[in-house]
């Protein structure tokens, strides 16, 4: 990706690990966080019973790490305590610049048609989870029963309002743009359209040997730069979109 790593600590012991010639340079690394867990989390490793008291607790981890390659639950923390954790010289969290001082409230609106914007009058929601799709399936798309396709959901209103019938192949443009057949479901207020993740991998096409798209990536869909202000995520949940 061209990312310059070395400027944490972890992956800098892992570039020095590579470059002294480490067969296990990856093991290495994760021999060494595990000592440094153990000298933050000794004494409750100790009451969970992953490490015991006169041994040494940094390669009782490492190897219940070994142990357990499908993952190990190796001690709990009280929540209590949870900001003791913050290593801040005052022991408080730091503002991040940028931060606004004060986050507003949510109001309820007896209004729930948002189609405000005249350009992207729709509010457009990815992610939408059925039982035949899932994150990014690597897989042949035949094993979908149902929804081999996948599609984008409105309101019946809407459909009826654009003549759209069900089923029938529509085009979507976000503040970027794709296409799908369109589902008409009266669950979804006005203003919202819907469409599931999952799809639109590349897939061999059977009569033409060609690598084609299965259904829509919903990641085409998302402008990096409409993101939340704090995280810096993109916001799936909310894409104006026409």
């Amino acid at each position: 990706m061209g990312l310059d790593y070395r400027s944490h600590f972890a992956f800098a012991g892992l570039d020095d690990a590579i470059k002294a010639g480490d067969p296990a340079p990856v093991l290495t690394l994760i021999r060494g966080l595990s000592a440094l867990f153990a000298m933050s989390r000794q004494q409750e490793l100790v009451e969970a019973g992953t490490v015991s008291a006169g041994g040494n607790p940094g390669d009782e981890v490492f190897n219940k790490l070994l142990e357990h390659p499908e993952g190990v639950l190796l001690c709990k923390v009280d929540a209590e305590k949870n900001w003791e954790q913050v290593q801040t010289d005052g022991g408080k969290a730091v503002q991040p610049a940028g931060r606004p001082r004060h986050v507003p409230t949510p109001r309820d609106s007896a209004d729930t048609d948002f189609r405000r914007n005249r350009d992207y009058p729709f509010v457009l929601q990815t992610g939408e989870r059925t039982d035949y799709n899932a994150n990014t399936v690597h897989r042949d798309p035949s094993w979908r029963k149902k929804q081999l396709d996948s599609y984008l959901r409105m309101h019946e209103d809407v459909a009826r309002e654009l003549g759209v019938a069900n089923g029938e192949r529509v085009h979507l443009v976000p503040s970027m743009g794709s296409s799908g057949p369109g589902t008409r479901d009266e669950r979804h207020l006005p203003g919202n359209l819907s469409m599931p993740h999952g799809y639109g991998l590349l897939w061999e096409n059977d009569e033409s040997g060609k690598l084609e798209p299965v259904g829509t990536n919903v990641q085409v869909l998302i402008n990096a730069q409409h993101r939340d202000p704090l995280t810096g995520i993109p916001l799936h949940k909310y894409v104006p979109a026409t």
